[in-house]
Formats: C-alpha cells, structure tokens, sequence
C-alpha cells in the first residue's frame, strides 16, 4: 500500500523535471573537466550550450574550453561579460 506524505518538495528543474545533471556541484566555482562519456553523453559542443545556459540562469559567469571533443572544462572567471569558448587543436 503506498505510503500517505505530509509533505513533499521534488527536486525540479525549469521544466517541472528534475535536472539531468548536478547543475549546483558543476557550477559552484571550482574548476572542472567533464568527460564527454562518463559525466555527460551529448557532444561536447550541446554540454557547452546547456552549460552556458546553466550558468547564466544562476547568474555564474564562467569559462569553457574544448578539449578535442573529449571534454569540457568549465572554471570561474572574474569578469562578468561573457563565457569564453575556445576549441584546442
């Protein structure tokens, strides 16, 4: 019999679901390197796009860079303007 709750408060994201990745942890000011694979499994092009959103809904300026469509990494940056996205080699 299913159990009666007196209150509950799921974890949502914007879209009344609950977020696909630990939006908070990725993008609470360390430096981070992701692993297209093993912490994500789009491209790393779409993890840069939702990341960017991500990060700009919580107003946290950040920096990402490429790393050979291997991984992102995504670290905090002092100025305000904009995310910075670089493609190595």
């Amino acid at each position: 019999m299913p159990r009666i709750l007196k209150n509950y408060k799921p974890k949502k994201g914007l879209n009344g679901r609950p977020p696909k990745y630990p939006w908070e942890l990725w993008l609470d000011g360390q430096i981070r390197r992701l692993v297209r694979g093993k912490d994500f499994k789009c491209t790393c092009h779409s993890m840069i796009n939702v990341m960017r959103r991500q990060a700009a809904l919580r107003n946290v300026p950040v920096s990402i860079y490429n790393e050979n469509d291997i991984a992102v990494v995504v670290s905090p940056t002092r100025n305000t303007s904009s995310s910075l996205v670089t493609r190595d080699g």
